[in-house]
């Protein structure tokens, strides 16, 4: 039996410098700078002041596995998992933002929880780095792997080209399931 899926979040406030580096290209940095394609906001989660979106996904109707527990095993390893997933169906959305510069990932990643939390949403599974489990961004994340990107067909090159740096440039992971 499937959860129904009313809201899904995928919040990724990364810190990645060769994003930041990538700026200094006017048609990169028009990218990092401006919302992507017919991209908006979640009605629940918002954005972070002065962040645009750089990446996003939405489907009318999808199923989609959440990570409900720490990976397991080394990256290396054929039996990397997570130790629990729970699974959801319904309409989804996936955002990536980009923040502006001198902000953490724990002051992005606390803003969106604490909204959250004043909406009623109570956390299920949280981690942050290495409580994440040894393959967690690599199951999660990874730029080899389709399936776990967040992109639109209707991106222009330039933006095409960070979705594998955003998949392969996780350097302060944090999560929740809520």
């Amino acid at each position: 039996m499937h959860n129904v899926l009313k809201s899904s979040l995928l919040v990724l406030p990364l810190l990645i410098s060769s994003l930041a580096q990538a700026a200094t290209d006017p048609a990169y940095e028009k990218v990092l700078t401006t919302d992507a394609p017919n991209a908006k906001d979640h009605p629940l989660t918002g954005r972070y002041q002065g962040s645009s979106i750089l990446l996003q996904t939405r489907k009318a109707y999808d199923e989609f596995s959440f990570p409900a527990g720490p990976a397991t095993e080394p990256d290396y390893s054929s039996n990397k998992k997570f130790s629990k997933v729970q699974k959801a169906e319904g309409a989804l959305t996936r955002t990536v933002y980009i923040v502006p510069k001198g902000r953490s990932s724990l002051e992005v990643f606390r803003n969106f929880t604490d909204s959250l939390a004043s909406k009623g949403f109570k956390p299920a599974f949280q981690c942050d780095n290495d409580s994440c489990g040894p393959s967690f961004k690599n199951l999660k994340y990874n730029w080899n792997e389709k399936r776990t990107h967040v992109q639109d067909e209707g991106y222009d090159a330039n933006r095409n080209r960070f979705v594998q740096a955003v998949f392969d440039g996780v350097k302060d992971l944090r999560y929740t399931l809520l």
